[in-house]
């Protein structure tokens, strides 16, 4: 078998499968197999005439005038609520408008059946409301003139071949009276002669029905149907699953690209945007209340102006009014035509005929529309980029080194170096070789590289390596200082003395005259003393050259020098020769340089024991040199000869004073030659200056590292310090850019679909025809569509229904270039499928989290068939396509309503937003002792509504039962309690309404009570049918009933989480449900306790544990208010501005990221700076547009603060904010 044989094999086997799941949707097909003896019917063939009459004649009459017989009105008040509850969930959850009026029962014989078919022949839309103060009653409304069964029409052709022309009975039907159209059953009973026992009952009787199903099944009858590239993937295709995994481009992570929205986006919503305008399948998978609805309104308008039609299917009819609704707030609401069961009706040739009056009276071109990026939003962005950009080598952002100098500062004591790195030094002290610096810092330190007792350390840089040259040092020192250099400068003094020269002053000093005391010794050798008194100037200049006494300008004459020359030869001792002129020379000068020192009139001589003192002398000197060079690294330096020997002798004193030191330095001198070589010289040195203790040594050098980073990294041309009010000034201009930026985009849709619409009637005329005839013949939207395709799309660019209806409306084939599936984890395969098929390019929205498709049955009176869950459409699409996720959470208004479900099933990675209010937003409601759970939920109801300016409300239950139960009771309360009964009379767009969990999806209302009607047996354990529930299942369940409500969630319960055995917990349901009672007994957004004060007084021993031994997440903490700045600008900001009188806070609620500071006297201020609660937003979209506009619209007066303005001018920002919050207060 080749792999494409069995790729056709699995798909045909899919698209049977799709097929018998589609056959079964909704039971059994009530249009042909009705069951005329069940409960989900009422009988109107045998209520008052008058009644029936006067609801034929005028089109409604209320139940109490059809049906008068007291004991039939009851029976026929409870069917008809049973029917109008269907009608309201089939709408609701299905997008079926299923009530209609069957006329006449056709029944006939079919061998094999055991139950016979029995089918209505005509049928009319029907629509029940409620009778305001008549709880039991209700007005039936017929609401659309006769039209012939499809589904039996479709039948007789398919079983029997028999052709009845539809359009021709209808027109006779609506030809005939409404109450009695015997001639088109005459005229059917003709036709269907060869029918077996074919019989038409006159009957009329109002029920449930889905006129769409036949279609539904029909749509893959083919077994081979055309393949489509996404269900050949689903199917296993290698080829298709190539094609649907292509890749968009990556959105631009600035957020500075070209936004599509013409309403408010963030940057996950714009990524969807852009992947699916350049053609991309995909899945978006959002929490609730994440902006999917803004998502596809922005969609809708973006693929229209484009030309794009699109295809939205979803079951919640809700869902769709929701696209249709964002739309209307820009003017674009007639861009989605909403299709139900049938024909099109008056609304849509309205709708005909108004579009094309408005496209052909605006006859303007579409406008331009900004497509280059937003200057004030590249403004914003430098700004951030410039602050938060990592730089190499050291991988740190200038916000960060802000950060650190101003933690640095906050320490006690301070680091206040001021020695600075710079250029190869900074670029190679990466943070690692920083934290190692600081380790050898640290440990040289410790050791004692100084001291920090305050006295100086003379020792402090010596160059001392080992022991052997600190013991050498020691005994040099000590021996110096205690007599050997005393010793010495005595024995050179009486040397001196001898010879009547001075002491000497210090060691060059002494050389100078040793060396002179040597060579008037070696004169004295060759003369006689007699010769220092000689004119030894004259001598030499009569014993020279003539250039010598040229030089010396000696005038000496020739009889003169003769004389000269005789005398100094005299001077002589006996002996050879010397050059005589030399050595007078020479003791010319001996004579000079020792009256110099010994003053005029002294006469060189030659001392005894000369030669002792000159080796005494040499060894001094060897020993001061080397131990000068120990020295040479210390403050004092290590040049001791040139030190007078009255400081030297001090200095050794010094020196042996400390001489412990000499212990420590051997240790420490490798350590430190290693900082240096570091750059780190400077500050080692100032480090031991000041004596800094080893606990503040490592924040010096941070402190030096960052500060060095600062100056290294900011440039005052940038502004990097600069700009705070630009900033404020950015951020309004980029608000007002871009509203003005969606409005012309809204323009520009509207403008392009007025040309194209004008375009279509211009130049294809015969399609205004075909639609202006198939409306007067009242054609389905499936038979205009392929008649006039260009105009059907140019009018309704974006078509929108139940994917159940898909098959009744659109013709198969590929008509649209998207499909959009909205609520996609409610939705099976094989109710997609239809419209998959329909689509180019697939595209779904949902929750892989939340509930997954049900089961359901059109007849009200039938329970839907139990059946093992099916796969939705997006959990067999996910990973085959590309996905996004939207990441931000709009629906709360203050983002602790949604920690739990945050927390429970997000990973607590869904951003949320605070609100100014400190109030319980999440209530636990534990019934009075002896007070039944249904009670204590009227009584919250009731409480609701007799407060005033109460906002919307819905009560949510897990099961049927228990929401039956709560209906029930809180009709009876409406007898007695006015609020109640006007509460549940309420005829709203957000009226109250009772919802299971199961149908609550796609609902939100301000307030929601939850009610589970749970309990727990004396074991702690849970029972009842909810626990069943809360076992298959729950969490999701509980997911949706927590995340319905925009204010508040109310959890009634009739005891509390501590009454709960933990280890009887075993399924993620029942776990997830004692997590909520918890989580709502604290308020919502507090650190998770084990129940309020004294409820566990309540509860047995064995129950009170708070951790499960299953492996739960009972006590994971959930989310948990900020308790000071993360920030220490913000911490010093916070601290300043409660030094002004101000209540400050940091942060606000749970919600992330975190808001940096809160004041909140007066109209609540919020601050927010570029230093933690925006410095994790690198988009500029979500940073500086989203989040201003969401929390003003919570309430907030918003402020924004730049870094860089707090960190250089924290004064000026403290007045600034003062007077911001006092003016805020003034106006509160």
């Amino acid at each position: 078998m080749t792999d494409t044989t069995a790729t056709d094999d699995r798909s045909a086997h899919d698209i049977a499968g799709w097929r018998e799941e589609l056959t079964g949707i909704g039971g059994p097909n009530t249009l042909l197999w009705f069951d005329d003896r069940g409960r989900g019917m009422l009988e109107l063939t045998t209520a008052h005439p008058a009644g029936v009459a006067r609801l034929f004649s005028s089109g409604s009459a209320r139940l109490s005038q059809v049906v008068r017989e007291s004991y039939a009105y009851a029976e026929a008040s409870r069917r008809l609520r049973m029917i109008e509850a269907k009608v309201v969930e089939l709408q609701e959850d299905r997008g079926i408008d299923s009530c209609w009026m069957g006329i006449g029962l056709a029944g006939w014989k079919v061998r094999g059946s055991g139950t016979p078919p029995l089918a209505p022949v005509l049928l009319r839309r029907v629509r029940l409301q409620r009778v305001a103060g008549h709880p039991d009653d209700l007005l039936i409304e017929v609401t659309s003139p006769a039209i012939v069964n499809p589904a039996l029409v479709a039948y007789l052709r398919q079983a029997y071949g028999i052709e009845v022309d539809e359009d021709a009975l209808t027109a006779l039907a609506r030809a005939s009276s409404p109450s009695d159209p015997r001639q088109v059953f005459d005229e059917l009973r003709r036709a269907c002669t060869t029918v077996p026992g074919f019989e038409i009952q006159r009957r009329q009787i109002i029920s449930t029905f889905n006129l769409s199903k036949a279609d539904l099944v029909g749509d893959l009858m083919d077994e081979h149907a055309p393949g489509h590239p996404v269900l050949d993937a689903l199917s296993g295709d290698p080829d298709a699953l190539d094609a649907i995994r292509a890749v968009p481009p990556e959105p631009d992570p600035t957020g500075l690209a070209e936004a599509h929205g013409v309403l408010a986006s963030d940057a996950s919503q714009e990524a969807v945007l852009s992947a699916v305008l350049a053609g991309a399948h995909l899945t978006v998978d959002g929490a609730p209340g994440t902006g999917k609805t803004q998502t596809i309104a922005n969609l809708v308008a973006a693929l229209a102006a484009q030309g794009r039609p699109m295809l939205l299917v979803s079951h919640k009819r809700a869902a769709i009014e929701a696209v249709n609704s964002r739309l209307t707030e820009v003017g674009l609401g007639d861009l989605v035509a909403h299709m139900s069961d049938g024909r099109p009706g008056p609304e849509f040739e309205e709708l005909f005929n108004r579009r094309i009056q408005e496209a052909i009276a605006s006859s303007a071109q579409p406008p331009a529309v900004q497509r280059n990026p937003s200057v004030f939003a590249q403004k914003l962005q430098e700004h951030h980029q410039r602050m938060h950009r990592l730089h190499s080598p050291w991988q740190v952002s200038l916000a960060q080194t802000l950060e650190a100098i101003t933690a640095l500062g906050d320490r006690r004591p301070s680091p206040r170096s001021h020695v600075r790195l710079a250029g190869g030094d900074l670029l190679a002290l990466s943070p690692a070789q920083r934290d190692e610096a600081g380790r050898r810092l640290l440990a040289i330190a410790r050791k004692g590289a100084w001291p920090t007792s305050g006295e100086n350390d003379p020792w402090y840089g010596a160059a001392i390596a080992g022991p052997q040259q600190a013991q050498r040092t020691r005994n040099s020192v000590t021996e110096l200082a205690n007599e050997r250099l005393g010793a010495h400068r005595a024995l050179v003094e009486d040397l001196f003395d001898q010879v009547g020269l001075p002491s000497p002053a210090d060691m060059r000093e002494e050389e100078e005259c040793l060396e002179l005391l040597q060579h008037v010794t070696d004169t004295l050798e060759v003369f006689r003393p007699e010769v220092f008194e000689a004119p030894l100037g004259d001598l030499a200049a009569a014993t020279g050259d003539r250039h010598y006494r040229r030089e010396h300008d000696s005038k000496v004459g020739v009889m003169e020098r003769r004389r000269l020359v005789a005398q100094a030869q005299e001077l002589l001792r006996p002996g050879p020769r010397p050059d005589l002129h030399g050595v007078l020379v020479q003791a010319l000068r001996q004579r000079v340089t020792w009256r110099r020192i010994a003053g005029k009139g002294s006469r060189p001589a030659a001392p005894k024991g000369l030669a002792d003192v000159v080796a005494a002398h040499e060894k001094m000197r060897s020993e001061l040199e080397w131990l000068g060079q120990r020295l040479s690294t210390t403050a004092d330096g290590g040049d001791l000869l040139d030190q007078s020997f009255d400081s030297l002798q001090a200095r050794l004193g010094r020196l042996s004073h400390s001489i412990e030191r000499l212990g420590v330095i051997p240790e420490v001198t490798a350590d430190i030659d290693a900082l240096r070589a570091q750059g780190l010289g400077d500050l080692v040195d100032e480090l031991a200056h000041r004596q800094v203790s080893p606990d503040e040594v490592v924040p010096e050098l941070e402190f030096v590292w960052w500060t060095s980073l600062f100056a290294h990294l900011h440039d005052p041309a940038e502004g990097t310090d600069a700009g705070g009010q630009q900033i404020r000034d950015l951020l309004h201009q980029y608000a007002a850019d871009e509203q003005e930026r969606r409005a012309e985009r809204a323009g520009f849709v509207r403008a392009k679909l007025d040309e194209r619409l004008r375009f279509v009637v211009r130049n294809l005329p015969e399609q205004m025809r075909d639609v202006q005839q198939g409306l007067a013949r009242g054609a389905s939207l499936r038979d205009l569509l392929p008649a006039a395709p260009e105009l059907m799309m140019a009018l309704m660019p974006c078509w929108a229904m139940s994917p159940l209806l898909v098959p009744a409306h659109v013709p198969t084939g590929v008509w649209f270039d998207v499909v959009a599936i909205d609520e996609a984890s409610r939705m099976s395969t094989a109710e997609a499928v239809p419209a998959v098929r329909r689509g180019a390019q697939t595209v779904l929205f949902g929750d892989r989290r939340q509930l997954r498709p049900s089961r359901f049955a059109v007849d009200a009176a039938r329970t839907p068939a139990g059946a093992r869950p099916t796969p939705s459409i997006l959990d067999e699409l996910t990973g085959l396509v590309p996905a996004i996720e939207l990441g931000t959470h709009y629906r709360s208004r203050d983002g602790r309503l949604f920690d739990f479900a945050n927390i429970q099933a997000y990973g607590a990675k869904v951003r949320t937003f605070p609100a100014p209010t400190d109030g319980r937003v999440i209530r636990l409601d534990i019934t009075a002792a002896g007070q039944d759970e249904l009670d204590r939920v009227v009584d919250v109801v009731s409480s609701h509504a007799a407060r005033p300016g109460r906002g919307s409300l819905m009560v949510v239950a897990l099961t049927d039962e228990h929401a039956e139960r709560l209906n029930a009771q809180l009709a009876r309360r409406a007898v007695t309690d006015p609020g109640v009964r006007a509460l549940l009379e309420e005829n709203s767009a957000e009226a109250f309404i009772v919802r299971t969990a199961e149908r609550a999806q796609g609902f939100t209302r301000d307030v929601v009570v939850l009610s589970t009607g749970c309990r727990v047996d004396e074991d702690g354990g849970l029972v009842g049918a909810v626990a069943r529930v809360l076992d298959d299942g729950g969490e999701r369940a509980l997911l949706v009933a927590t995340t319905r409500a925009r204010e508040q969630l109310v959890v009634v319960s009739a005891f509390r989480a501590d009454d709960v055995a933990v280890a009887g917990l075993h399924s993620r349901g029942a776990q997830m449900y004692r997590d909520l009672l918890v989580h709502a007994a604290t308020g919502g957004g507090a650190e998770r306790t084990a129940g309020p004060p004294g409820s566990a007084g309540k509860s047995k021993q064995s129950r009170r544990r708070r951790t499960a031994s299953t492996g739960s997440v009972l006590d994971r903490p959930l989310s948990k208010p900020v308790d000071e700045p993360a920030h220490p600008c913000i911490g010093d900001l916070a601290r300043r501005l409660r030094g002004e009188g101000l209540t400050v806070r940091p942060g606000a609620g749970t919600s992330r990221p975190a808001v940096d500071l809160v004041i909140v006297e007066g109209e609540p201020l919020v601050v927010d700076t570029d230093a933690v609660a925006l410095a994790e937003l690198g988009n500029v979209r979500d940073r500086d547009l989203v989040r201003p506009a969401q929390l003003r619209a919570r309430g907030w007066r918003y402020e924004r603060l730049a870094l860089g303005e707090v960190f250089s001018d924290p004064a000026q920002q403290i007045a600034r904010l003062a007077e911001v919050a006092t003016r805020t207060q003034d106006g509160a």
